[in-house]
Parts: C-alpha cells; structure tokens; sequence
C-alpha cells in the first residue's frame, strides 16, 4: 500500500544506517551483499534520491549508509528494506534518522 508522502518544511531527509554484521550466520555471503548493493544501487537510481554506503572503521559497526531524499516515508521505508534483506536481517541494524 503506497504511502502518502512526508516531506520536511525545509531542505531533504537524511537517513543513517548502520550495521554490525554477523558473517557467521550468513548462509551465502556474497550473495547476500549482491543483494543488499541492488537494493542500494535501485534506490539511488530514482530521482532526487540518493543514497552512499561507507566502510566504518572502530567496533560499532562494520558498513554504513547514508540516504538523501524528499520524501521521508521513502527513505524509512529504504531502512525498513534493508533491515530485512538477507544481510540486514543477519546483522544488527540501528538508524538514526535526520532532516538536513
């Protein structure tokens, strides 16, 4: 069911995400990351939407993104994707939503 668009009164939302992966519950690593960039690279082919995923370096999370767009509902329903797609729902996922 498409949602109605929630935009801010001022400039985009930007939507961090990050994930601390468990590779020992992974059944097929590297068809779980395909997985995961297709979703990204689909994301960041629409308009007006982009999207950055970072290597993160230190203990609190191995792979960072960062989402850019008008429409917030969109961009949680991005970080709701991810979170259950095979790489997401085998690692820890913690968002931090913001408007910029």
């Amino acid at each position: 069911m498409p949602t109605s668009p929630v935009s801010p009164s001022e400039g985009w939302g930007v939507l961090h995400l990050f994930f601390h992966l468990r590779r020992d519950l992974l059944e097929d690593s590297t068809a779980a990351a395909k997985d995961f960039a297709g979703r990204l690279q689909a994301f960041d082919a629409r308009d007006d939407y982009q999207v950055l995923a970072f290597s993160v370096l230190g203990q609190k999370a191995d792979i960072g993104v960062m989402a850019l767009g008008p429409d917030l509902a969109e961009l949680d329903s991005l970080s709701v994707e991810l979170a259950a797609s095979p790489l997401g729902a085998r690692g820890c996922c913690r968002r931090r939503p913001t408007c910029h």
